[in-house]
């Protein structure tokens, strides 16, 4: 690990945020169609989509777009993020000498963090999976789910969707607890975007930062 004085630290850690942000803007505009959609629709995990899947095409679109967001993101990785770290280092008015010290440290300390960044990354690919997963269980036993329309406003809208079985019910709760897990995880859990995504995602890479 390149050395470099300690007073320079805070200046290269924020550097360091300031380019991964950077590079996950970058990777999010580049994979957002312009018919991609930004979120779910308002019906995601109500018994209405869950007794309804086929209805709902959109749900499937999001997430097969953050699915590739998330491809993006991992596939730039070192490169694209050194070359954010470049051009802030540039723009900051910092001395070339300096500059160049200070990427080089902050590269060192990116390679280092690796394993922090798969763990961000499995933690979206788990929940992206989970969330096609349960989108195609529902299309595959959409004859086999009935939505029955709660009578009181405070009913859980999940209890909406009736399966014929204990045993489909139970998988498809089971599927609808892994989406939640990962949200949580995430910081999503209350509403669910692409902004938020991207947003809890590039949080995650920048706590893990550079060693």
């Amino acid at each position: 690990m390149p050395a470099i004085p300690a007073e320079l630290l805070p200046r290269m850690r924020e550097l360091a945020e300031g380019a991964i942000a950077d590079a996950i803007a970058e990777v999010d505009a580049a994979t957002t169609a312009a018919d991609t959609p930004l979120e779910p629709d308002q019906q995601w995990l109500t018994g209405r989509y869950l007794a309804d899947a086929s209805q709902f095409p959109g749900i499937q679109a999001f997430w097969s777009g953050i699915g590739g967001f998330v491809d993006g993101v991992r596939a730039g990785e070192w490169q694209l993020y050194h070359d954010k770290m470049v051009a802030r280092a540039s723009a900051g008015g910092i001395a070339a000498d300096t500059a160049a010290m200070l990427v080089e440290r902050a590269d060192s300390g990116f390679v280092a963090t690796a394993d922090g960044r798969e763990a961000a990354y499995a933690t979206m690919d788990r929940l992206v999976e989970a969330a096609l997963g349960l989108h195609e269980f529902l299309i595959a036993n959409e004859a086999n789910i009935e939505y029955r329309p709660a009578t009181s406003s405070t009913a859980d809208p999940i209890l909406e969707a009736v399966p014929n079985s204990t045993a489909l019910g139970d998988q498809m709760l089971d599927r609808v607890d892994q989406i939640t897990e990962a949200l949580a995880e995430i910081g999503s859990l209350d509403r669910v975007t692409r902004q938020r995504l991207t947003a809890g995602l590039t949080t995650r890479l920048q706590q893990n930062g550079i060693q």
